[in-house]
């Protein structure tokens, strides 16, 4: 498979829709943002992409499904599809509190060996594997942009798949905060706390990653020039005819 893999991590809130978009437009770059992005099946398949279609209306990801169902799961809608392995008859109201869904699972997650999990998530491999090759096989794109953020499932896939590239999306922990202070949240430690254990999970990947497989960069950096952003993260993720802005 030459399909480049671009997993993206940060929290929740804290950019990775709008990095998601930035890189998914550009040429031969295709991203669905979160992807796993409800467990509310009244949202399909009338949910817009972030290409702007409706998931129902949106070519890349109808041919993502095709693969998946032509491979051999013809019931794998975008409802039922999970970023980690959940099995098909646990509900899928209760998504939620499966142990995999949690991360406090990741520990665990790294103690099995390579051998193990292709024999347990054999299924999760497969149907992984199909929905970039049903992209691959259109000839359009040469990178998938995945910004779903879920490490338990980085780490499953950086076994299974080669070359994965990582980019993980720091935000200053007071901005973080700030967004739930703006909704009424007032947990504040808990929120920092959060930030913390997925800061620290995420530095430890990139110590599990090869050499020249992780990136980090600020939110704040980003926005400030994206150009420089894109031509980092393209010499980077070797991404050619990035549409780099000129300068004023």
């Amino acid at each position: 498979m030459t399909l480049k893999y671009v997993s993206i991590l940060c929290p929740g809130f804290s950019g990775s829709t709008l990095v998601s978009m930035l890189l998914g437009s550009q040429p031969r770059s295709v991203g669905f943002g979160d992807t796993y992005v409800s467990h509310v099946p009244r949202h399909y398949p009338k949910h817009p992409c972030t290409c702007g279609n409706w998931y129902d209306e949106c070519a890349p990801r109808a041919a993502a499904f095709k693969a998946i169902q032509d491979g051999g799961f013809p019931d794998c809608r975008w409802d039922n599809i999970t970023a980690i392995p959940i099995p098909g008859w646990f509900p899928t109201r209760f998504r939620r509190f499966w142990p995999l869904s949690r991360s406090a699972a990741l520990p665990l997650v790294k103690r099995i060996p390579v051998g193990i999990r292709e024999k347990l998530f054999a299924r999760y491999y497969r149907q992984n594997r199909l929905l970039l090759e049903g992209l691959e096989s259109t000839g359009e794109y040469d990178f998938y942009i995945d910004g779903c953020k879920v490490l338990v499932r980085l780490e499953l896939l950086r076994t299974h798949l080669a070359g994965i590239k990582v980019l993980h999306i720091l935000r200053h922990p007071g901005a973080y905060i700030y967004h739930f202070h703006k909704l009424g949240d007032t947990q504040y430690e808990m929120r920092l706390k959060h930030w913390l254990r997925y800061d620290k999970n995420s530095r430890d990947m990139a110590t599990r990653m090869p050499n020249g497989d992780y990136l980090a960069m600020t939110y704040e950096s980003i926005v400030r020039d994206p150009g420089v952003f894109l031509e980092t993260f393209s010499d980077f993720a070797d991404m050619p005819n990035i549409n780099r802005q000129e300068p004023k």
